[in-house]
């Protein structure tokens, strides 16, 4: 069933799909995953609150901590979005997987750029920096940010 998640086009057929997953296999990695794309559709069709509970359900369910870490990513990028900073900080401060530490400092710099707090916001880019170097093409990115801040 979580294939047909991946390949379905039509958003009324996901949910289906999602929904059922979720009901009938609710501790599966595949519930959890279909929960991450739900909730992006529901952001496409600006379906704040929905695409939030959809996160909160795979950061609840999920046996992954990487979809948990995954999930709470998104979550904080939604309420940054939505200009929520503290309730961003916190949700990004609940990522614990190793493989999602240099997103989540990317994370937390954006929020604190956002709040006007540029040193902070240096400090976990710099961390952001650090992890992606060499590993990623994110850390040019990360880089020319780093470069635009003025303190």
């Amino acid at each position: 069933m979580y294939q047909k998640v991946i390949v379905e086009t039509d958003t009324s057929k996901i949910n289906i799909y999602v929904n059922k997953l979720k009901e009938e296999f609710p501790k599966t990695p595949y519930a959890s995953r279909a929960s991450l794309i739900q909730a992006q559709n529901n952001l496409k069709m600006q379906e704040v609150t929905t695409a939030l509970k959809n996160l909160d359900w795979a950061v609840l369910n999920s046996p992954e901590s990487s979809i948990k870490s995954l999930a709470l990513y998104f979550k904080s990028k939604v309420y940054l979005q939505q200009k929520e900073y503290d309730l961003a900080e916190k949700t990004a401060n609940l990522i614990t997987s190793d493989g999602f530490l240099g997103l989540k400092n990317y994370i937390l710099g954006d929020i604190y750029l956002a709040k006007g707090l540029n040193e902070k916001a240096l400090s976990f880019l710099n961390n952001a920096l650090n992890y992606y170097t060499n590993k990623n093409d994110l850390a040019k990115v990360i880089k020319t940010k780093i470069d635009a801040i003025s303190i």
